[in-house]
């Protein structure tokens, strides 16, 4: 089993990939693993960027990943256009056909692209008849104004309308700082939704 994660840069695509996998695990004894497309991508460029600018591809603080973000995309996206959008594909298959084997649900925590004929929408729903969840976090301004958080950029904007448009599920949540209590009932609602354990 599959389940394909997608969404805006900082929607909480790993956070919901954490807290499905923590509540699969405690509460219906389901393994499952955190996978993550541009793992590779990361590995591949880390070197290239701690040595000429001391920036670590793995960091998780917005203020360094925005520094080099741009890098990612470009780096990424040569790769997908000389492999058709098999490259990053490819280099996690094995591991989702290791989990299928072994009754171990793979959660592909970073779903980005849909443009090319067999791309990570097609791979994840056609090749693995997995589903696809589409992610949307609602912050506030100042002033108490909700708005959705927007695309980082023209290739997440152009890829997530189709991306969103095709998802299995649409979850829709509010920011939180911290508190990940209040986001259970969305894992138990999708949960329900997915109708897996009935």
């Amino acid at each position: 089993m599959v389940i394909g994660i997608s969404g805006n840069a900082q929607s909480g695509k790993n956070l919901f990939g954490s807290l499905l996998q923590t509540k699969l695990l405690n509460t219906y004894h389901q393994k499952s693993e955190l996978i993550a497309i541009a793992t590779s991508l990361k590995e591949e460029i880390y070197d290239f960027l701690f040595q000429n600018f001391g920036f670590d591809s793995f960091s998780e603080k917005n203020e360094d990943k925005s520094q080099f973000r741009d890098l990612l995309v470009w780096y990424g996206n040569l790769k997908r256009r000389i492999s058709e959008g098999q490259y990053w594909i490819e280099n996690i298959e094995k591991k989702v056909l290791d989990n299928q084997n072994n009754n171990i649900i793979s959660l592909i925590t970073d779903v980005r692209f849909a443009e090319k004929p067999k791309d990570e929408l097609f791979w994840i729903k056609n090749v693995w008849c997995g589903k696809l969840v589409y992610i949307e976090l609602n912050k506030k301004t100042t002033n108490g104004t909700k708005f959705v958080m927007p695309p980082a950029n023209e290739h997440e904007k152009r890829n997530n309308k189709i991306l969103k448009k095709n998802a299995d599920y649409i979850l829709s949540w509010d920011f939180v700082d911290g508190d990940f209590q209040k986001l259970d009932k969305h894992i138990n609602d999708f949960i329900d939704w997915w109708e897996l354990f009935d």
